[in-house]
């Protein structure tokens, strides 16, 4: 029973459902006795927990701002919902379903929505093809977890407790030797003990949450991870998903829409997800990040704050691509990672594969990736092509010009005059 990952962030979707009689009784009342003690044991954890909180923070004389929550979670970056056209034809096709491709992302905030962290993502490679080039520029903090134990410790020693420095003396204006922070975690196993996560000034360090807590207690499970991903999901369909302008017709003899999108899926990577995820989360309200800490902080309920994010909105965006979708479709995808912790537990095998692999067969893995969804390189006459035609589209008088920015076009026959002249040099 999966109480720790499911309370509270899906609570409106389920109640919408009929649960199945049990094919033992006996069984399920036996589970919810058990269940109803866990609960009853960790709303007494939570009241604890609670009043400890509170006098460490007066104790301290810590602000919300200096209160921080962190927490991963996993993400299937190229699913779509189940009987979708693109799904259909990618069940046709033999070996590795790109919807099953699975990435590990953190997010963290201050209790005040003010200061979001910068998100980690770890994926397999240590050098994605996908990434080369652009390693440096990510909006993301990446780390392969195949090559890089105690991930958690290197995140919050050397990105964390940094951010965290400048946000409070360069934003809330507090001297450098008066910075101070308490972070909030779940006990998962891939964390570090509290004992180890102490910056070097011993002012800025952890407080686990009491076990079986966490779907109760923790700020972003509250709404906010789910929010992210509600957030990612459209994005990403957006970017996939096959739309018919105007006046296109298609019979069912000759739709090409399914097999249009599952190329598409083929051609978004690993670096269209990271960028997506860091949009999704830059775009999380403030308000839905305040909501999160509510029932941690002072008891309350957060509000659900969903709106454009429910299954009906979902499936319209996906009926608008032709696909028939039903709202129980919907709610299954949105739920497929739902429980995912964001972390592996591996077994002594595979760590010690991973410490000992030679670099030869770390780059041999990394070609081996996601070499097939990397595409040609444009040729330099193609791309001047691309942006003519963009240029033209901008600047159309029946085009709307609210969604570009006015200096863009001047930037890309810039651009296009330096593409001319790489030319000439060829």
């Amino acid at each position: 029973m999966a109480y720790d990952q499911t309370y509270g962030q899906t609570a409106r979707r389920h109640a919408r459902k009929t649960m199945a009689k049990p094919r033992n009784e006996e069984l399920d009342q036996a589970c919810l006795k058990w269940f109803r003690q866990l609960r009853g044991t960790a709303t007494e954890n939570v009241d604890q927990f609670r009043d400890k909180l509170r006098s460490l923070i007066d104790c301290e004389w810590l602000s919300l701002n200096q209160v921080y929550n962190a927490d991963e979670t996993g993400l299937y970056f190229r699913s779509l919902p189940t009987n979708t056209l693109a799904d259909e034809k990618e069940k046709c096709v033999p070996g590795r379903k790109l919807s099953k491709t699975r990435v590990s992302a953190l997010c963290g905030a201050n209790a005040t929505g003010r200061h979001r962290l910068q998100p980690e993502v770890v994926g397999t490679a240590k050098n994605p093809c996908c990434l080369r080039g652009v390693m440096d520029r990510l909006p993301v903090i990446y780390y392969p977890s195949r090559v890089l134990t105690r991930i958690f410790s290197n995140w919050f020693f050397n990105h964390a407790f940094k951010e965290i420095v400048r946000f409070q003396t360069e934003t809330l204006g507090i001297p450098c030797d008066q910075v101070k922070a308490l972070m909030l975690l779940d006990n998962a196993s891939a964390h570090p003990c509290e004992r180890e996560l102490v910056g070097e000034n011993g002012r800025i360090g952890c407080l686990f949450l009491p076990p079986n807590t966490t779907s109760i207690l923790q700020p972003m499970d509250q709404g906010i991870i789910a929010a992210t991903k509600c957030l990612y999901r459209r994005k990403f369909l957006g970017e996939v998903m096959v739309v018919l302008e105007d006046d296109d017709e298609v019979t069912a003899e000759e739709d090409t829409r399914g097999a249009r999108t599952l190329e598409n899926m083929k051609k978004y990577t690993l670096k269209s997800a990271i960028f997506n995820w860091a949009t999704a989360w830059k775009d999380v309200k403030t308000s839905t990040l305040e909501n999160g800490w509510k029932r941690l902080l002072s008891g309350e309920e957060p509000v659900d704050d969903f709106e454009g994010f429910e299954a009906t909105d979902f499936m319209n965006q996906l009926r608008n691509a032709g696909e028939r979708v039903t709202e129980e479709t919907i709610d299954n995808w949105l739920e497929s990672d739902e429980g995912d912790p964001g972390y592996q537990i591996l077994t002594d095998e595979e760590i010690a594969a991973s410490v000992t692999a030679t670099e030869e067969q770390l780059a041999n893995e990394d070609d081996e990736e996601d070499e097939d969804l990397i595409p040609d390189i444009p040729k330099l006459k193609q791309v001047c092509e691309a942006i003519d035609m963009l240029i033209d589209y901008m600047e159309h008088p029946n085009t709307n010009n609210e969604h570009f920015r006015p200096a863009l076009p001047t930037y890309l026959r810039e651009s296009r005059e330096k593409i001319i002249k790489a030319q000439q040099r060829a």
